[in-house]
């Protein structure tokens, strides 16, 4: 089942991971539009392509309790711009200690859609720069940074290119609903402790028939400190966790999770 982005009551401490200098640690960056031309006034879509060596990772939007978040800051030709960024869902790492962290090892592709604006001429080409920066991690961890781009001509009929390769990574971007015939239901109960909670998340609909339900903590401000187990039936599914929210969390009453 496709992962689906749900609003939930959550929490987290984001850890650091210690950086140093490893040659296998480079991480080849690129960025792939499409289409190699688009037509006058419609959009495309951009993705910024990440590959690690054999062992190595870069992180998710949310690290979990090691690493950073890669991060990415466009710039793109005037009278277009880019809209928020699209990542997969995430493998889960777990390190020495029980400490798990969300990420990505081998290739990845980050998605934005560019869509041209309405206050500014038409332009022949457009071109679009990733400023990318990232942590990638094996035993130790290295920080690194790369800036590529992209151009694209603009006029007469859209060209597609690379569509085996957006459809894999399209495909690969959680749903922002449950799929027909499936509800995801929610509910927290708080703990002792400021920030703490249990969630318990329930899956009912998709014809279960094990546990296949798994969560990632979509916004850096939280953490799943303890999972309490997935259990599945024919018709359902449901998953009990404790997580921690920290208190620059700006809306402690909804988080992010991915389901």
């Amino acid at each position: 089942m496709r992962a689906i982005c749900g609003m939930f009551i959550m929490a987290g401490v984001l850890g650091m991971a210690t950086a140093a200098r490893a040659a296998d640690s480079d991480v080849a960056a690129d960025v792939v539009a499409n289409v190699s031309q688009v037509k006058q006034g419609q959009g495309f879509l951009v993705g910024l392509r990440l590959k690690t060596h054999e062992g190595w990772h870069v992180y998710w939007k949310n690290s979990g309790d090691a690493g950073i978040a890669t991060d990415v800051k466009w710039s793109v030709t005037p009278g277009w711009e880019v809209q928020p960024l699209e990542m997969p869902v995430p493998q889960r790492f777990v390190a020495t200690g029980d400490l798990v962290s969300y990420g990505y090892s081998g290739e990845v592709m980050l998605l934005a859609r560019l869509v041209p604006t309405k206050t500014v001429a038409a332009v022949s080409e457009v071109t679009v720069t990733a400023d990318a920066t990232w942590l990638c991690c094996k035993e130790a961890c290295v920080p690194g940074s790369k800036k590529v781009s992209v151009t694209v001509a603009v006029g007469g009929e859209g060209k597609a290119v690379e569509e085996g390769l957006f459809a894999k990574w399209e495909a690969a971007v959680p749903a922002s609903a449950a799929p027909e015939g499936v509800k995801v239901e929610s509910k927290a109960t708080a703990l002792g402790k400021k920030g703490d909670a249990t969630l318990s998340v329930g899956i009912v609909g998709g014809g279960f028939t094990k546990p296949t339900v798994a969560i990632y903590p979509a916004s850096e401000k939280v953490q799943i400190t303890r999972n309490g187990g997935v259990g599945a039936s024919r018709d359902s599914a449901s998953y009990l966790f404790d997580v921690h929210m920290m208190a620059s969390q700006k809306d402690p009453a909804h988080v992010p999770f991915l389901v």
